[in-house]
Order: C-alpha cells, then structure tokens, then sequence
C-alpha cells in the first residue's frame, strides 16, 4: 500500500470509556489516516484486557475516505474482533453513507447498529457490551 511520505488527510478525534472506544472523523480521509486510526484503536482496545468492548463511530463530520481505506478497516475489525470488540454503534445522518459503511462491514461476531444522536449510540453500545460481558 506505502504511505511513506503521504501526509493525512482529514482527522479524528477519541476518547475510551469503560465500555466502548468513541471516535469522531473529520473531513475526506486518505490510508494514511485510516491506518493512524486503527492503530489508535488496536492500542486503546488492549487497555480492556480482554473483556468485551465496543466500538462508536461518528461520521456526521466524516466526508468519506480513500478505496485502499476500506480494506485497513475491515483488518482492523478483524483484529479487534478477536481481541474483545462485540458491538460498532455508528452515528450517521446520511442514508448513502450508511449503506456503503454497511456494504463494508463482514465481521459476523460483531454486532452493528446506526442511529442518528451520539446518545442513543452509546446507550446501545453500553448495553451490548454489559450483555456481552454477563455472559
């Protein structure tokens, strides 16, 4: 893929709950930013040790990213998948976006939701995660 000497394109913003990792994109995203992400996340899911967890991504702000993008997410789920994720909340409030982010996402063990405020994201995903972890 070589992002050496790419620069990133667009941004994000995170912060790790007890239950989920939340994140906000900013802007058109390149691999480069992709791949600081997903590194981001791998490194903040492994401070839950292992037990379950879950995942908010709120795209409101997001203007999509790069074809090469979509496949270092769809690793990065994988890898996640195997290392606690059980649930990704994503706040959406466009219908185009939804059904292409939907198209891209394979992973069965991990549960997908789309809403339309930060708040009923984070009370699914809290409660998905509290489930997972019961069990």
């Amino acid at each position: 893929m070589g992002t050496e000497g790419k620069k990133p394109h667009g941004s994000f913003d995170y912060e790790r709950s007890e239950y989920f990792i939340s994140f906000t994109g900013y802007g058109a995203w390149n691999e480069v930013t992709a791949m600081m992400l997903a590194e981001t996340v791998k490194r903040e899911a492994s401070l839950f040790a292992g037990k379950p967890w879950g995942i908010i991504v709120d795209s409101r702000n997001w203007e999509l990213c790069t074809p090469e993008s979509w496949a270092i997410f769809e690793e990065a789920r994988v890898h996640l998948s195997h290392h606690g994720l059980v649930c990704e909340a994503t706040v959406i409030d466009k219908v185009m976006l939804g059904n292409l982010m939907s198209e891209n996402q394979h992973s069965s063990d991990v549960e997908y939701g789309f809403f339309k405020s930060h708040e009923e994201a984070s009370a699914w995903c809290k409660a998905t995660v509290m489930k997972a972890r019961e069990t």
